[in-house]
């Protein structure tokens, strides 16, 4: 009989957060890796939602540890989903609605990225939130 001590090792580590504090198991998107799920620090994750056009959401978790390696990986540009003819993607904004301010100011992923960096390297508890909504612009042909 061949056990896989990974397997194991993760329901042992389950059981033992669950008792212990309340905490919950989590896995890294990029690899078998297992780490625990804290209220604030290292292990707690930032919920960064994606507003596509027509609300469409796109749901990424991203802790402090991904700085760097794993951001890019984690946090990818979702688009804006299906845009009406007559309208172009510009970017991301932090308002569902923006002022001509905001829309000249979208962010491109790279942006948001850093937005990020610089929450995740502040004050934030697991499961807060950020949201980044599509800017699209309206075009007319003359």
């Amino acid at each position: 009989m061949k056990v896989h001590f990974d397997r194991v090792l993760k329901a042992v580590l389950v059981v033992l957060l669950t008792w212990v504090g309340g905490m919950s198991l989590a896995s890294a998107q990029t690899a078998d890796n297992v780490y625990a799920v804290t209220e604030t620090g290292e292990g707690a994750r930032l919920k960064v939602v994606f507003h596509q056009y027509n609300n469409v959401q796109k749901v990424m978790y991203v802790r402090r540890a991904d700085i760097g390696t794993y951001l890019s990986e984690i946090v990818y540009d979702p688009g804006a989903g299906q845009v009406p003819s007559d309208a172009f993607f510009r970017g991301w904004g932090t308002h569902s609605s923006y002022t001509d301010e905001e829309m000249a100011g979208a962010m491109s992923i790279d942006d948001v990225r850093t937005d990020l960096t610089t929450r995740l390297n502040g004050s934030f508890h697991n499961n807060d939130e950020v949201h980044y909504y599509a800017v699209l612009v309206k075009h007319h042909t003359v």
